[in-house]
C-alpha cells in the first residue's frame, strides 16, 4: 500500500511535468550517460516522437544530426567533468529536422 509521501511525490512530479509542457522551448534532461530521463511536449513535437519513444534513449546517438553529435557529446562530457562551465548551443530548430538526423 502506498503511503502519503509517495502520493505527494507523484502529484509533485506530475505538476512539474505539466509546467514543463506549458513552455514553448525544448527541455531535455539527460543522465550522466546521455540518456534522456525527462522531456517536455514541445521537444517531442519538434523531434516528431512520443515521450515513450524518447525516454531512456541516448540523446546523442538517436536525436542529433551525425554532423554534430560527436562534438556535442564531447562538450557534454567536458561539462560533466568540470572542464568547461557552460555552453551556448545553436538556437535553430533546423538541426532537428528528420532529414538531417
Amino acid at each position: 500500500m502506498k503511503n502519503l509521501s509517495d502520493d505527494l511525490l507523484i502529484i509533485e512530479r506530475d505538476k512539474f511535468q505539466h509546467y514543463l509542457d506549458l513552455v514553448g522551448v525544448m527541455i531535455v534532461v539527460l543522465d550522466r550517460e546521455g540518456n534522456v530521463s525527462l522531456i517536455n511536449k514541445w521537444s517531442c513535437n519538434i523531434l516528431g516522437y512520443g515521450k515513450d519513444e524518447i525516454i531512456g534513449k541516448n540523446w546523442f546517438d538517436n536525436f542529433l544530426p551525425a554532423s554534430i553529435k560527436d562534438s556535442v557529446r564531447s562538450i557534454f562530457n567536458q561539462t560533466l567533468s568540470g572542464e568547461i562551465e557552460s555552453v551556448m548551443l545553436p538556437k535553430s530548430q533546423d538541426i532537428f529536422s528528420p532529414q538531417k538526423r
